[in-house]
């Protein structure tokens, strides 16, 4: 049995500022570094074996934290990157209403059928992600690991091990900051979801609510 601790990074300035991020790079917010401290007090006694992060700022400033703290190196993945988002990253939503409602909209009922301007679409994205968490899962048997990513990521993931419409849970199901998921994989990627979102470990006001 693989365990699989699926963590999203901890609160960045654009999270805090509520600007579309994509695959463009912003800081981890103050608030943000002591969630990341907190993260990786509480993985500490976890007997984790390797820690891989998605290759973008926020996720490997989430994931220092964690592997100094353990004592451990990080491998960096590209392809555990978020969604690229085109035209829209480092926009706020505002802007981006302004010049095509119809379009914003539609991205938050139908993702799978929305198509951005120079972004990725959600069948690429998929494609990439989905098969970089497999690889990394297949590695580690009988191990535990941790995975920093990102939120659209770990939903997409989700939607794929639930075999549920993505459209349908992408926007229901809140993947919050600094958040742990974990997994339990067996023979032929049977799994069993053991806890979703948690962040009990991070004080009620540094959960960035």
């Amino acid at each position: 049995m693989t365990k699989l601790l699926l963590i999203r990074h901890a609160e960045s300035l654009w999270n805090a500022e509520n600007i579309v991020q994509g695959q463009m790079n912003s800081p981890l917010t103050p608030l943000g570094i002591k969630q990341a401290e907190l993260l990786a007090d509480y993985l500490q006694n976890m007997e984790i074996s390797k820690i891989y992060s998605s290759d973008l700022g926020r996720a490997i400033d989430t994931a220092k934290t964690i592997s100094k703290n353990l004592n451990l190196p990080t491998e960096e993945v590209a392809e555990l990157r978020e969604i690229k988002l085109g035209e829209w990253e480092g926009k706020k939503a505002d802007e981006i209403i302004s010049k095509d409602q119809d379009l914003y909209y539609h991205w938050f009922r139908y993702p799978s059928q929305t198509i951005i301007p120079q972004a990725e679409s959600i069948s690429k994205f998929s494609e990439r992600i989905i098969p970089a968490f497999y690889q990394i899962i297949n590695k580690h048997k009988d191990e535990i690991i941790a995975i920093v990513s990102h939120g659209g990521a770990i939903i997409t993931f989700l939607a794929h091990l639930l075999k549920v419409e993505l459209d349908y849970i992408y926007w229901m199901i809140e993947i919050s900051n600094a958040s742990v998921s974990v997994f339990e994989f067996y023979e032929d990627n049977y799994f069993r979801l053991i806890n979703l979102n948690n962040t009990d470990f991070l004080k009620n006001n540094i959960r960035g609510e």
